[in-house]
């Protein structure tokens, strides 16, 4: 084999990897667990945020996406909107009893706020979630629960754009 056949088989190779590998990766911590995920777009990022959370507590494996529920979150930062919406997904689990399997975000948009770089509303909220969330009520006979997650941290939060997309770090509180 040539240089050059070697080299497009490499250049295959990589271009291949990053679909075939979940959108997330699990950060060792001595007490927390956290989370490194990333997307294309924003949208990606915390739908697959959510997908790492949500795997993490109980597994998607048996969960069904039989119904939807809709979410809406504001927040001042990006990140604190990533907290608000993980925030929001715990709290539907542990009061209502969801688990779910699949988001689908229709948007992420500074829908008032800023103009040109300046702060045009007396609104404090500058970004907006709409998403739909996918799943079911818990079952015991069907569902397992994995981990208590008690609560989703600002320790280490951060959300940035990468030369590939979005990255966000998320540690959760166990």
């Amino acid at each position: 084999m040539n240089r050059e056949t070697a080299k497009r088989r490499r250049s295959r190779k990589t271009k291949l990897a990053p679909r075939s590998a979940k959108p997330y990766r699990y950060l060792d911590h001595p007490a927390d667990v956290g989370f490194m995920a990333r997307g294309r777009t924003l949208e990606e990022l915390f739908a697959n945020a959510a997908r790492a959370m949500c795997d993490y507590g109980w597994g998607s494996a048996r969960v069904l996406a039989r119904k939807k529920v809709e979410i809406r979150a504001r927040a001042a930062t990006l990140e604190d909107l990533m907290f608000s919406w993980l925030s929001e997904l715990l709290f539907l689990t542990d009061a209502e009893k969801w688990v779910f399997k699949a988001f689908d975000i229709s948007s992420i948009e500074q829908p008032f706020g800023y103009a040109q770089g300046k702060l045009t509303s007396e609104k404090a909220t500058l970004w907006e979630i709409r998403a739909v969330a996918r799943g079911e009520r818990f079952t015991k006979s069907r569902h397992r629960v994995r981990t208590y997650i008690k609560a989703v941290t600002y320790h280490q939060l951060a959300v940035r754009r990468t030369a590939l997309g979005w990255q966000a770090t998320v540690f959760l509180d166990v």
